[in-house]
């Protein structure tokens, strides 16, 4: 068993213009276990802040960028294990107890979810079935599959860069020369708005091109100017 008093975890979420979803996101978090959830917001022109505090989370407002939000909410965390969240993810009952479980192997410095879509249709479950395996291959997951890690070792770290994209598979690939990264079997189930909103070819392909680029040492700057930026 694991010990969520000794392990308390801190949920972060960066937002921007997220009132349809954030109330949602926020009361899974809290009824699920999380010690507190802090949403770190780039300033919305919404209701996203009000709607969070009003579910319960503690609320920031900062710069814009998710790397520079995610820190910002990181600074106010009291939790020995943070997990960053997207603001269209729902996490599942036992979602901290799966944490802990990993993090309770000392070698374990944090880890990621399995990604599944909202949408039941085949090509999304292809999609979600894709981005698992590469991230189980590579050890190396996105932001959308909820990136979880000692609160020590994101410190020493640095946390995460300021870069205007893939700030989520820099860090990680950071955390990992520092030690193991888990893929949970336990689910995480995100919106499949990307690609309804953009045409799955296109998300795709994008998503493919920026990887490649990336892998083959082109600057995030760079990719942020050819690719623009993605949709939240």
């Amino acid at each position: 068993m694991c010990d969520k008093e000794a392990f308390p975890v801190s949920v972060v979420i960066p937002t921007l213009n997220e009132e349809a979803l954030i109330g949602r996101t926020v009361g899974r978090c809290l009824d699920y276990g999380a010690a507190e959830v802090i949403v770190a917001d780039g300033g919305s022109r919404d209701q996203t802040v009000k709607k969070a505090a009003h579910q319960g989370a503690i609320t920031v407002v900062c710069p814009q960028g998710r790397a520079v939000q995610m820190n910002a909410g990181a600074r106010l965390a009291t939790g020995s294990v943070l997990l960053f969240l997207h603001a269209d993810s729902l996490v599942d009952p036992g979602f901290v107890e799966a944490m802990m479980a990993a993090l309770n192997q000392s070698n374990v410095h944090g880890g990621a979810f399995s990604m599944e879509l909202d949408d039941t249709a085949w090509l999304f479950r292809l999609i979600a079935f894709l981005s698992n395996g590469r991230a189980r291959l590579l050890g190396l997951p996105y932001g959308d599959q909820g990136i979880f890690v000692r609160r020590e070792a994101f410190e020493d770290l640095g946390g995460y860069k300021p870069i205007p994209l893939l700030e989520d598979l820099e860090f990680a690939q950071r955390l990992k020369k520092r030690g193991k990264l888990v893929m949970l079997r336990h689910r995480l189930v995100s919106s499949a708005r990307r690609w309804r909103v953009e045409g799955v070819l296109k998300v795709t392909l994008r998503s493919w091109g920026i990887g490649l680029a990336y892998g083959l040492g082109v600057s995030p700057e760079r990719l942020a100017k050819l690719y623009g930026p993605p949709v939240r």
